[in-house]
């Protein structure tokens, strides 16, 4: 093996190392500083906003679940088409029995104002 080779293979090894301890002390302040401060008082306020579309089989318990967070200043809106959508009825039903804020929207159908145009490949 060339002399510049070794050198090469030497200094990406150290060089692996150096990213490796860098790593494990970063991942050690980072773990320090969360165990320091404990829980930290800033929650800003967070609206959710779930569109949704039919419905599929664990449709009402993951929309349960989003709607079983524990955070203050928390609200879920959902959002879909119409009253007619199949996941109305289930959304209402989950909004009527939530814990934290809720409320359904909807928002229609789009239309495009600028319908996408073909190129020709040349």
């Amino acid at each position: 093996m060339k002399k510049i080779d070794r050198l090469m293979a030497w200094a990406t090894f150290l060089s692996g190392i150096f990213i490796v301890g860098s790593s494990l002390r970063m991942n050690r302040f980072v773990r320090q500083r969360l165990e320091q401060s404990g829980k930290s008082q800033y929650t800003p306020r967070v609206a959710l906003m779930v569109p949704c579309k039919d419905v599929d089989p664990d449709f009402i318990e993951n929309m349960q679940m989003l709607l079983r967070q524990d955070y203050p200043h928390y609200e879920v809106i959902f959002m879909t088409v119409s009253p007619e959508d199949p996941c109305h009825r289930h959304l209402k039903d989950c909004v009527a029995s939530a814990q934290v804020p809720a409320r359904i929207v909807f928002g229609g159908f789009s239309r495009c104002l600028y319908p996408l145009q073909k190129f020709d490949s040349d």
